[in-house]
């Protein structure tokens, strides 16, 4: 299924390339505002640094001035983030470790991994590296240094200060082109007055991906949970696995299950921002912690408005704790406002979570899944065709299921243990 495959042709046209970039920003938000707020300045001044340089076009500097507003995207994983975005910060092995082979593994152009993996390096250390794109891990690191200064100086750091270390922390044409973007370009004057957000979102109108790195893209979103927790990421894959056996069965047409591939995709992007221990809670949640832990979907709705082309996709996934008699939430939509694709999630995902392994309850048998899947039914939550339908193909789907399961675990524990045997060697 996660394979590129031609039945899925078209399935990219429901989303802009911009707007991959910018729902990717939005998406790691929820985590921690800090490290986007971070790299969306550092990625600006990396912008015009390369603007300086007069050699790149609009759509390479879009590109890689994207890659700049992630660079501490393995800092979530791995980092205690407020000593992380502090200026000489010296444990910075880790997320930069991390962040490599987050992209290396899950980025459609694992190529740029290797930036993350040298953006603290000094240039003297890297002169001799042999990498295409060694000169944008030397530009984050000097506007990453200079960007970081300045905030912790109440924005009266004087760049020029940093011309002694050019040839030695930096490359010289790294500090060049600084000085041309703050002279051409009053970089500072900009991000000062908030003024740099608004030509950052003009850049991304000239990102231009090809609908299979759009599918990378998105799938690299889902794999973003798993910052916090290995659980969001398998139950996501595994709920996206179930719909398509689902939809098949059901006759669902080509265009629709692009809809719902999308939908059940992106449905739990929100629990980025539910905290670790109420996830991982081994016990029954207080009303609080419940009130919590459903605001995930508003939170997704909120992120995923207007982000696609075609409004269904969002409504899909924002609906998957619905339920047919109005009883679900948020929105209490009751039945007959859901169409078919609304209720294949919501089946999809309430198999999810009484089949599958929780904090607080064992993996289920065959049986009481079903017997709990027709207690819903009998209750109006859940549409009784499509959980007929399930409890006929459950062991096809399962056996589906079980496989789909591996290969995302597989792809996950790889960038943990290839992280751990890094950063034992070199923190």
């Amino acid at each position: 299924m996660w394979q590129v495959r031609k039945k899925w042709e078209g399935i990219m046209e429901y989303i802009t390339s911009k707007n991959i970039c910018l729902l990717t920003k939005d998406i790691l938000e929820l985590a921690d505002r800090r490290i986007t707020d971070h790299g969306l300045a550092v990625g600006y001044i990396v912008y015009r640094m390369l603007d300086a340089s007069e050699l790149f076009e609009e759509f390479e500097m879009a590109e890689l001035s994207f890659i700049a507003v992630i660079h501490n995207i393995g800092g979530y994983r791995t980092d205690d983030i407020g000593e992380l975005l502090k200026y000489g910060y010296r444990n910075y092995m880790p997320h930069s470790i991390y962040g490599y082979l987050f992209l290396k593994k899950l980025f459609p152009v694992s190529d740029y991994g290797k930036i993350l993996l040298y953006h603290h390096m000094d240039y003297a250390q890297m002169e001799h590296v042999d990498y295409e794109f060694k000169f944008m891990s030397d530009y984050i690191h000097l506007a990453d240094d200079v960007y970081t200064r300045r905030v912790e100086s109440g924005n009266t750091f004087d760049y020029r200060s940093l011309q002694k270390y050019a040839g030695r922390k930096y490359s010289v044409k790294a500090y060049e082109l600084l000085e041309k973007a703050v002279e051409e370009y009053q970089i500072f004057d900009r991000l000062d007055s908030g003024a740099y957000q608004d030509e950052m979102n003009r850049l991304m109108d000239f990102v231009l991906f090809r609908d299979d790195e759009k599918e990378k893209y998105l799938k690299m979103m889902m794999y973003c949970t798993g910052l916090l927790s290995s659980k969001v990421v398998t139950n996501t894959g595994i709920c996206v696995c179930i719909c398509e056996e689902l939809a098949k069965r059901l006759g669902v047409s080509p265009a629709e299950r692009h809809k719902l591939y999308l939908g059940a995709l992106l449905h739990d992007i929100g629990m980025l921002q539910v905290p670790v221990e109420i996830l991982q809670k081994p016990g029954k949640l207080t009303e609080e912690e419940r009130r919590i832990m459903q605001q995930h979907v508003e939170r997704a709705e909120q992120i995923l408005r207007g982000r696609f082309k075609d409004q269904q996709v969002v409504d899909i996934a924002v609906r998957h704790h619905e339920r047919l008699d109005g009883s679900g939430y948020p929105a209490k939509v009751k039945g007959s406002r859901m169409d078919r694709l609304d209720r294949i999630l919501q089946v999809a995902d309430t198999v999810c979570g009484i089949a599958g392994e929780r904090a607080y309850h064992p993996a289920r048998s065959k049986e009481e899944v079903l017997r709990i899947l027709q207690d819903e039914v009998d209750r109006k939550h859940l549409d009784s065709n499509i959980a007929n339908q399930l409890s006929r193909s459950y062991n096809e789907i399962m056996e589906c299921v079980k496989k789909e399961s591996v290969r995302i675990l597989v792809t996950y524990k790889q960038i943990e243990k290839q992280y751990e045997a890094a950063r034992q060697r070199f923190c």
